[in-house]
């Protein structure tokens, strides 16, 4: 009932079922995870109402938020290598900062522990 409810509502946001939620699909089984999702549009963030009274208040901004789908393009950070362990002149598809720890490993020399989830091979044509 409440997902029909909310699914008529207008706003900068996209409501989903637990079934039908299109991102961070590997937390869904979890059971703090509600079986209605509420997602806010690219460029908004949900606050409450102390915190948007605060910024009504102030002549500060919030500078960002967490939660933005890490598949959207928009979310995607910016990586420079530079240095005697790197090729030059390179420019390599978007990764998951996630294989940075290996990278660094290798280039410090250091085994890369098993337990982490990043693997060295994606960034290993970086490398001289």
């Amino acid at each position: 009932k409440a997902l029909d409810q909310l699914e008529n509502k207008e706003g900068h946001f996209q409501v989903y079922s637990r079934e039908d939620f299109p991102y961070y699909r590997e937390n869904l089984g979890q059971e703090r995870v509600g079986d209605v999702l509420i997602a806010a549009d690219f460029g908004y963030y949900f606050v409450n109402s102390r915190a948007w009274n605060f910024f009504q208040r102030s002549d500060r901004n919030s500078k960002g938020e967490h939660g933005f789908p890490p598949k959207n393009p928009d979310m995607h950070g910016i990586f420079y290598a530079f240095g005697p362990a790197f090729r030059e002149g390179l420019t390599i598809p978007a990764f998951e900062n996630i294989h940075i720890y290996p990278l660094v490993c290798e280039i410090l020399g250091l085994d890369t522990p098993e337990e982490v989830d990043g693997r060295l091979e994606v960034l290993q044509p970086i490398l001289k």
